[in-house]
This record gives C-alpha cells, sequence and structure tokens, in this order.
C-alpha cells in the first residue's frame, strides 16, 4: 500500500512538472512569435514611409507596392487585434487606429504631417515591443536581465524623444529660431547616438549610420541647407532606422537568453513584395 501510494505521488508531481513545463513553454512560445509580428509591422511601418515619402517628393508611387505593403500590415496588426489578452486589447486597438489613419490619410498630409503620422505609429510599436520584452523577463524570472534591459531601453527612449523634437523642429523651420533649434536637436541627437554605441557599436559603425552621424555633425555645426526640408527629413528617416536597427538587435539578444534566437526578418524590396 505504501509503495503504490509513493508511485501514485511520483507520478503525480512529474505529471505536474510536465503541466508546468509545457504551460511555461507555451507562454514563451506566444512572447516569441508576438515580438516577431511586431518586428514586423515595424519594418513594413518603414517601407510604407519611405513609399509615401517618395511619392510626395517626387510624385511617383508603385501602388502595386504599396498596396501590397498596406494589406500586409492590416493583416498583421488585425491578427495581433484578435489574439491579444484581453487586459491588452485596447493597447492594440489603438495601433489598428493608427495604421489604418496612416494608410487612409497619407495622401491627404503634408510631407511633414506624413512623417510625423508614421513616427507615431513606429514608436506606438516600440512602445507594444517594450511591455512584452519586460512581461517576458517578468515570468522568466530574469532579474539578471531586468536592470541591463531597462538601461538600453532608456537610452532607446531617449534617442525617440530627441528625434521626435527634431522632426517638430523640421515642420516649423518657417517660424522663427527654428534653425536654432535644428541645429541644437541634430547635437542632442548625435550625443544620444554615441550613447547606442555602447549597447550597439556593430550598427552604429555600419558605413550608412556612419554617413548619417557625419550629416548630423554637419546639421548641427550649421553646415547645411536649413531651407531643404525634404534633405532634414531624409536624414531624420536614416536617424529612425539606425535606432530601430540597435532596439532590434538587442531584442535579438535578450530572446535568444530567454528562450531562442529571432528569426530575421525578410528585407522588404519591390521585388519581393510584387512576388
Amino acid at each position: 500500500m505504501i509503495v503504490a501510494i509513493s508511485i501514485f505521488v511520483s507520478i503525480s508531481i512529474i505529471a505536474l512538472l510536465l503541466f508546468y513545463s509545457k504551460q511555461h513553454n507555451s507562454g514563451f512560445e506566444r512572447k516569441y512569435q508576438l515580438v516577431m509580428d511586431l518586428r514586423t509591422v515595424l519594418s513594413l511601418c518603414r517601407q510604407h514611409r519611405s513609399l509615401t515619402h517618395h511619392a510626395k517628393v517626387h510624385h511617383r508611387l508603385d501602388e502595386e507596392v504599396l498596396t501590397r505593403v498596406e494589406s500586409q500590415l492590416m493583416d498583421i496588426v488585425q491578427h495581433l487585434v484578435t489574439i491579444a489578452k484581453f487586459e491588452n486589447k485596447p493597447l492594440y486597438r489603438v495601433l489598428e487606429i493608427k495604421v489604418k489613419a496612416m494608410i487612409n490619410q497619407w495622401s491627404e498630409q503634408s510631407i511633414a504631417k506624413n512623417q510625423m503620422m508614421h513616427g507615431k505609429v513606429i514608436r506606438h510599436c516600440m512602445y507594444l515591443l517594450d511591455d512584452v520584452v519586460l512581461a517576458w523577463l517578468a515570468q522568466a524570472g530574469r532579474d539578471d536581465l531586468y536592470e541591463e534591459y531597462h538601461q538600453n531601453w532608456q537610452a532607446i527612449l531617449d534617442s525617440m524623444e530627441s528625434l521626435t523634437q527634431l522632426r517638430i523642429s523640421i515642420q516649423e523651420s518657417d517660424i522663427g529660431h527654428s534653425e536654432e533649434r535644428i541645429r541644437y536637436y541634430c547635437g542632442s541627437i548625435l550625443n544620444k547616438m554615441n550613447r547606442l554605441s555602447v549597447i550597439n557599436r556593430k550598427v552604429i559603425n555600419t558605413p550608412q549610420c556612419v554617413i548619417a552621424l557625419n550629416r548630423l555633425n554637419e546639421v548641427s555645426e550649421g553646415y547645411a541647407d536649413f531651407s531643404n526640408t525634404n534633405n532634414l527629413y531624409s536624414l531624420s528617416s536614416e536617424v529612425s532606422l539606425a535606432i530601430s536597427d540597435v532596439y532590434d538587435d538587442m531584442l535579438k539578444t535578450f530572446a535568444e537568453d530567454l528562450y531562442q534566437p529571432l528569426d530575421d526578418l525578410p528585407p522588404v524590396t519591390a521585388e519581393s513584395l510584387r512576388a
């Protein structure tokens, strides 16, 4: 009898451990997929911004590619709303509303407002990613990684805030003292990007990013045509991409520590979107 009870208890403990292990892995898999989907939304938003900005500046638009981007964006965002937990659903509803507005209203907006509208969607998406990663770290009980992530995220956040202020300054370039503000925020971003180089020197040292940093320095020193807002917006987009790349690489590092490496996102090109 005692032997039978011992066997029953042992089997029950093993079954319970297996159940919790399955639940644990299921939660990690869910967060992994959420991160992957939100990364894809970020990538497509940047592509949409590039396409629409090009259309406004050069009056040429590849409608087939834009339609594919918008279709993919809405499919993923609606999927995220569907699978979101009850307490998080409003945040994903807001993302859906912002993406719909971005898609439906970009043609009516000025170049400046189009840039700002895309920037808001990108920032909202990054905040959602931050929420997922923080919940993931808490679920894993990885207090050792939390402080490192928090410090890195704060550096990303500071860079994004300076970039937002730069874009506002560009948008208000017809107002007095705009040149001083643009120079100031370019210098501020330059300092923030130097901080990001501590997090990821590989991204900051890429040729494209080095060129953007040199342009930031030139603008901050006053060696720029401040009346050419298109060039300034182009510079802000290059900086935005660098910040996103640093954050994406950071996500890869933490995901690998917590669960498994994140899959690389396929490059979004006109050819791939027509396929």
